[in-house]
């Protein structure tokens, strides 16, 4: 399901059902490009799933619309240890969240071959990883 969370309204946008038997990664391009066509260009500014939409093909085809993602990488992704290990030589740039913990930021990661561009990524102090684009 797509569902627009603009301000005042919220609304879906898109949906689709599939049998238990079916990962949803595999509709989530032609459920999200339906509507990019119906709404045109410019609409859907950014989508927030869940690591089970962790899918390199997807992460180009979104960039290549100019959507913009905030996904959790997977924890056993070559991405995620590459954060980790860059962590540890001051490969980031830093901020401090609202409670005080450290986020850690990474830019240009290009081990995901699933996708032929570079993605950013973002760190959490208990090491859990997102990549936003």
């Amino acid at each position: 399901m797509l569902q627009s969370v603009e301000d005042g309204a919220r609304y879906i946008v898109a949906a689709a059902l599939v049998p238990l038997n079916v990962h949803e990664v595999t509709l989530a391009y032609r459920l999200i490009k339906s509507a990019y066509d119906i709404l045109g260009p410019g609409y859907i500014k950014a989508i927030l799933a869940d690591r089970g939409f962790f899918d390199g093909d997807l992460f180009k085809k979104l960039m290549d619309l100019g959507i913009h993602f905030i996904i959790p990488a997977k924890k056993n992704n070559e991405i995620l240890s590459d954060m980790k290990g860059l962590s540890k030589i001051k490969g980031y740039s830093e901020a401090t969240g609202k409670n005080g913990e450290l986020i850690k930021g990474f830019s240009d990661l290009s081990t995901l071959s699933s996708c032929m561009y570079k993605l950013n990524g973002i760190l959490t102090e208990d090491d859990h990883g997102l990549l936003p684009a």
